[in-house]
């Protein structure tokens, strides 16, 4: 599949509504097409805020000054229920709520973004990307196969406790440009 180009900026906090709307229709599709329970939990409006304020979320667009078509949130640390000692002592990046419209979705964007995550989490100094999925999600699991990411275990009595990571290195050339400073948070 040909990589779409997208541009990458900074979420701001007038992207909140569009992620709470994001959240809710990702929530419905699973539902409907996986039976999957995942985000139906209510929306977090102050704890989107916190990391859209400490640069973590990201917006991806088609166009430079385009509408917005998928997210994604790096955060520099894990959950230690999740994570061992030994994990959390790795330098790694940490990916969390990604999402893309379902208007524009199965056309590559998340895919592309995911690697553009990785490449600049190497950049920062990860070493890896580690992200969790929702244990009952078995279409997201393969999904994350699909891509390269190894399984590395599924953590007993949490609803997002099946955990992945990335340990290769990152595409070189994605047609990914950001727009604006983009620095994720140490």
């Amino acid at each position: 599949m040909t990589r779409p180009p997208l541009y990458v900026r900074r979420a701001v906090p007038e992207d909140l509504e569009v992620l709470r709307r994001w959240r809710r229709e990702a929530a419905g599709w699973l539902a409907a097409r996986h039976g999957s329970d995942q985000w139906s939990k209510p929306f977090r409006p102050k704890l989107t805020l916190a990391l859209i304020q400490q640069g973590a979320t990201m917006m991806a667009m088609l166009e430079p000054e385009g509408e917005p078509v998928a997210t994604l949130t790096l955060v520099p640390h894990g959950h230690p229920r999740l994570w061992t000692t030994d994990e959390l002592a790795v330098p790694a990046r940490y990916l969390r709520k990604a999402i893309v419209t379902r208007a524009h979705a199965g056309h590559g964007i998340g895919a592309t973004l995911q690697h553009w995550a990785r490449a600049r989490a190497a950049a920062d100094g990860a070493q890896v990307v580690r992200l969790t999925a929702w244990t009952d999600n078995a279409g997201l699991h393969a999904y994350y196969l699909d891509q390269g990411r190894r399984h590395v275990r599924t953590v007993p009595g949490i609803p997002a406790g099946a955990l992945f990571e990335n340990t290769e290195s990152p595409e070189q050339g994605l047609p990914v440009y950001e727009v604006g400073k983009i620095r994720l948070p140490a």
